[in-house]
């Protein structure tokens, strides 16, 4: 909140209590109701459309990868959103940063993939380093958020307890790998490098 004023810093402390008081209020009024019809309104204008994500996924050709990786990157919106305005802490914020790993990890794999002409991931992830449409520490973060998302993934595979594995650098890490990717790709695809 660097450079509000305190007056204004007050007074959004204040509107942060409220709401939080006045969901719990609600959480508490309804808990064992038997009514699900009871929905808070979600904020507009928090989640980019699905034809805005589309406009700026100009690297693919394929309309039904982009229609779908639009609609997964929406969810991404509000994983984002939720991890930013709630306070969610413990296992339940390390399960939400891994399902947002999970699905950065497979957005990145269908785009890697579809552009290398659906080969393995690691293999299409080895040519795009090579045609250097990405840089070889890009090529590791790719690999490092694979990794991730195949043990995210695969619960059942799991040798150890997923507690206290993933935190917030993980997810800005995530964050920023996706948002390098996609300039790279863009960029790529405006010099015909694929």
């Amino acid at each position: 909140m660097r450079g509000r004023p305190s007056s204004d810093i007050m007074k959004l402390d204040d509107l942060i209590n409220e709401i939080s008081e006045k969901m719990q209020n609600l959480e508490d009024v309804l808990r064992g109701e038997e009514n699900e019809d009871i929905k808070i309104g979600f904020p507009a204008g928090v989640l980019r459309t699905a034809k805005q994500i589309r406009e700026r996924l100009i690297f693919t050709e394929d309309e039904t990868l982009r229609r779908n990786l639009a609609y997964h990157l929406m969810l991404c919106d509000f994983y984002g959103w939720f991890l930013n305005r709630f306070r969610v802490i413990l296992t339940a914020q390390d399960m939400i940063i891994k399902e947002c790993l999970v699905l950065y990890g497979n957005i990145i794999a269908a785009i890697v993939k579809d552009i290398s002409g659906r080969k393995g991931f690691k293999t299409s992830v080895k040519m795009i380093v090579e045609k250097g449409i990405v840089t070889e520490d890009m090529g590791k973060n790719l690999i490092w958020l694979w990794g991730i998302r195949n043990k995210g993934s695969h619960i059942e595979s799991l040798n150890d307890w997923e507690y206290q594995k993933y935190y917030m650098s993980d997810y800005q890490k995530g964050i920023a790998v996706w948002n390098e990717l996609e300039s790279c790709l863009r960029t790529a695809k405006n010099k015909e490098m694929f």
